[in-house]
C-alpha cells in the first residue's frame, strides 16, 4: 500500500497546509499511524487469530515516508506512531484478536497528546466474529476519543468491502488501484 500511504500523506498534508486552515508552515502537524489490515474469507474455517498476525509498533519514519522524508520535514509533519496490525488473506478474525489490536490503538490515540489527524493502514475487507461492521466499530471508537473535527484518512485494497457509515467517517480514502498491485511500488 506504500503509493496509498504516499497519495494519503501527500493529500492530507495538502489539506492542512491550505490557505484558510489556520496553520503556518512552522507549526508541526502531528498525525497518528497505525491501522488493522486483514482480508477476511468467511468460507475459510479456521480463525485468524492474534498469533497470526504480524505487528509492528515502532516503525522508523523512513519506512513511511519513503523518498519524502524531506518533503515532510519541510512541512514540519510529525508521524505518531502507535500499532500497525497485518497479515494475509485467511479466515474470520477472532473477537479477541481485533479488540485486543482496536484496544491498543484506542489507547496510543489517547496517550498521543494533540493530534491533526489519523492515517490508517486498513484492507477494507476485515470480518470479526461478533460483530456487524468492525470496521465500522473500529472508525466510530476512534471518534469517540478525538471528534470530528480531527482529519481521519486510510488506505485500502481496491476490492475492500466497506459500508457507506464506514466511508462517511472517514475524510480521506485511497486505495490500490490495480490488480494484481503493480502500483504497490510507486
Amino acid at each position: 500500500m506504500k503509493i496509498d500511504l504516499k497519495i494519503s500523506i501527500l493529500f492530507f498534508v495538502f489539506i492542512f497546509l491550505s490557505p484558510g486552515t489556520g496553520l503556518s508552515q512552522k507549526q508541526s502537524i502531528r498525525i497518528l499511524y497505525g491501522g488493522i489490515a486483514h482480508e477476511s474469507n468467511t468460507f475459510i474455517p479456521y480463525m485468524t487469530e492474534k498469533k497470526d498476525f504480524n505487528l509492528t509498533r515502532d516503525i522508523e519514519e523512513k519506512e513511511i515516508t519513503k523518498g519524502l522524508n524531506n518533503y515532510y520535514k519541510e512541512k514540519n509533519v510529525e508521524f505518531v506512531f502507535t500499532l500497525v496490525a497485518r497479515t494475509g488473506p485467511y479466515g474470520v478474525v477472532t473477537k479477541e484478536a481485533y479488540e485486543s489490536f482496536r484496544d491498543e490503538i484506542l489507547e496510543g490515540t489517547r496517550s498521543a497528546g494533540k493530534l491533526d489527524g489519523i492515517m490508517l493502514q486498513m484492507h477494507g475487507a476485515m470480518h470479526v466474529e461478533g460483530y456487524e461492521d468492525a470496521q465500522l466499530d473500529f472508525i466510530k471508537s476512534l471518534r469517540a476519543i478525538v471528534g470530528n473535527d480531527i482529519n481521519i484518512s486510510a488506505s485500502f485494497d481496491l476490492h475492500g468491502n466497506m459500508s457507506k457509515e464506514f466511508v462517511n467517517e472517514l475524510n480521506i480514502l485511497t486505495a490500490y488501484r490495480t490488480a494484481p498491485h503493480v502500483d504497490a511500488g510507486e
